[in-house]
């Protein structure tokens, strides 16, 4: 048994359904010759030039966007590398923070260090200073009076012992010049490479500072650049989906200039399609007949609406696309046909096709002219005007129309023959 039609998805051929009301009243059935037109106006052909030039801009409008994905992506993993940059730079910077730190608290300790050496050295000099004083003021055979004798005896019992006052002068001496020594010492360990390494170590951290501001600068620069880039990008997009909306009025999207007679006309060929999917459909024979090329148009038409998806659809029915660059990112998501795959549908009772345009005009020896078709025919455009390169594929319905799978975005539809696109190549009947 057929499939039931999708007729819900009839909703995107627009919302003209009052101007097709008339056009139903009386349906023609799917007519075989030229005499049997529609009551539906049908558009005039476009120039192929006309449709060559949106062509090309939309091409272009695809680069563009194409080119700044890549060059946004790009941008983004340049970012991320120069935010790992910023964050070591930032650490650094305070790892050395710490160490300048601790390099001032050693040169503040070194300052208390040779400031208490000088203070042991300037206690012993005036010491030493005052027992040459008193020495002089008092006077004595040997050397030093009772008053320098109290000044530096421990006891000063021994002080009334003039035999022991040499010696401790002797003493005093020696103490006085050990702790200048020692004082002297000290102060020179203290000033020796402190101030030379807290320079050093505030050079690093100097250097390290400018790292930091040119990481962070780096990093704001690049943050700009991906900033002007998505908005760049938005305006790309807004040039791609005006360049695919003029296309699409040459690649079976006419219905954008008139949507009032595209949904005429589709649901006219619904209409048809509904009715034949009550009677059974025209066996299969060995070679082409008309009842099997009319119900490979029905079969067609029973997917109007069904949403383009490309490398999508089969003999079976539709199937998942592929996402592939520019419109068809997303088709890998979409469950419907590409152009080829709606042929293959259509025929798919009586014949097998590869899922390749350029290869079904090979399904038949006999190629009508577009006065001779008939339902069924499979008509062909091409880049080149050569076989090989035939890039799309339509079956057509009779009364000058086609039904086709337009391109990403689009849905299945019927389109004048002359409307669908430039380069048309030719036709092809199956199994003849």
């Amino acid at each position: 048994m057929p499939a039931r039609l999708p007729t819900r998805r009839l909703a995107l051929l627009g919302a003209a359904v009052a101007v097709a009301a008339s056009v139903l009243a009386a349906p023609s059935p799917l007519a075989a010759s030229p005499s049997a037109t529609p009551s539906v106006s049908v558009p005039a052909p476009v120039r192929p030039s006309d449709a060559q030039s949106a062509q090309q801009a939309k091409t272009a409008a695809d680069q563009r966007v194409g080119t700044l994905l890549r060059t946004i992506a790009a941008q983004t993993r340049e970012i991320a590398q120069l935010t790992t940059d910023a964050s070591q730079a930032e650490q650094d910077y305070q790892d050395q923070l710490a160490v300048q730190a601790q390099a001032q608290a050693e040169a503040n300790r070194a300052t208390a260090d040779r400031v208490a050496a000088q203070q042991r050295y300037d206690a012993a000099h005036r010491l030493f200073v005052r027992i040459v004083i008193a020495a002089y003021e008092d006077g004595s055979d040997v050397g030093i009076g009772p008053t320098a004798r109290l000044l530096v005896a421990d006891d000063p019992t021994a002080a009334l012992n003039a035999g022991t006052a040499i010696q401790m002068v002797a003493n005093m001496r020696a103490v006085v010049t050990a702790t200048a020594e020692s004082s002297a010492a000290d102060m020179r360990r203290a000033d020796a490479g402190v101030a030379a390494a807290l320079s050093r170590t505030r050079a690093v951290t100097q250097r390290l500072a400018d790292l930091r501001i040119h990481a962070a600068a780096a990093l704001d620069r690049s943050r700009t650049v991906l900033t002007s880039l998505q908005h760049n990008l938005v305006l790309a997009k807004g040039g791609q989906a005006r360049a695919t909306q003029v296309l699409s009025t040459f690649l079976g999207g006419w219905s954008v200039a008139d949507p009032a007679a595209a949904a005429a006309i589709n649901l006219h060929y619904v209409e048809l399609a509904k009715q034949a999917a009550k009677r059974p459909e025209a066996p299969a024979a060995a070679h082409w007949t008309a009842a099997m090329g009319q119900t490979a148009a029905y079969r067609a038409l029973r997917w109007i609406g069904a949403p383009y998806a490309w490398a999508g659809g089969g003999a079976t029915g539709p199937s998942t696309g592929v996402c592939a660059a520019g419109s068809a990112h997303n088709d890998c998501h979409i469950a419907g046909f590409d152009c080829s795959g709606l042929a293959m549908f259509a025929w798919g009772p009586y014949q097998s096709f590869a899922h390749f345009a350029a290869t079904q005009y090979g399904a038949g020896t006999l190629h009508p002219g577009v006065a001779d078709l008939l339902p069924g025919d499979l008509v062909f455009w091409s880049n080149g005007k050569t076989a090989a390169g035939i890039h799309h594929v339509a079956i057509y319905v009779g009364d000058g129309n086609v039904v086709q799978a337009p391109q990403s975005g689009d849905i299945v539809r019927v389109t004048p023959l002359g409307r669908v696109s430039s380069g048309y190549f030719g036709a092809t009947r199956p199994l003849t």
